[in-house]
Formats: C-alpha cells, structure tokens, sequence
C-alpha cells in the first residue's frame, strides 16, 4: 500500500484496492559500481530502474496533499490527487567509511 495521503495498510486508500488477485507486474534492474582507493574508504555508485503496469511510484507532485496529510488518514482531499507514475528512476552516491 503506497502511503498516499497517509494511507496504511490497516486504513486502506481510494486509490488503490488489497483485494487478493488485483492485478499487478513489476520489475527493477540495478547497476552498482564501487570503487576503493583504500581498504577502509569505499564509494558506491548505483542506477535503479523500476517498472509497474500500473501508476505506482510518487512522480514529481508527489503523494500528500497541499498543506500535508490532515484529516482523517487515506481519506480522499476534494480536488486533489496523487502523482504516480509507471516508471522510477534513483540514482544513489554514497561514500562508506571503515573505522
């Protein structure tokens, strides 16, 4: 259950259904590349892609509502609606350090 407008799993949402058998594919591909200079440092670099057939990742408009989740949780705002999409896309930097 995606968190739109605050839903959880034991409040549902109107915008998805949990009826067992809904349909739903997806699938993600990940590229990750590490390069250690030294024993202890580490830089990680990582590309993921991930796939619905139904809109289903936060898009650039996001998943809460103009002035944030108030009201009653999964509760649909009048005039407002989520920005899903089909396809995510995250790129990812970080740096690990062994102490």
């Amino acid at each position: 259950m995606p968190p739109i407008n605050g839903a959880t799993a034991s409040s549902g949402s109107p915008y998805f259904s949990e009826n067992p058998g809904d349909p739903f594919w997806a699938w993600d591909s990940q590229i990750t590349g590490d390069y250690m200079p030294t024993r202890n440092i580490t830089f990680r670099l990582e590309f993921n892609h991930r796939w619905a057939d139904v809109p289903y990742f936060a898009g650039s408009g996001g998943v809460t509502p103009p002035g944030g989740n108030t009201g009653t949780p999964s509760t649909a705002v009048p005039g407002w609606s989520p920005d899903l999409t089909k396809t995510e896309n995250r790129l990812t930097l970080a740096m690990l350090v062994r102490f």
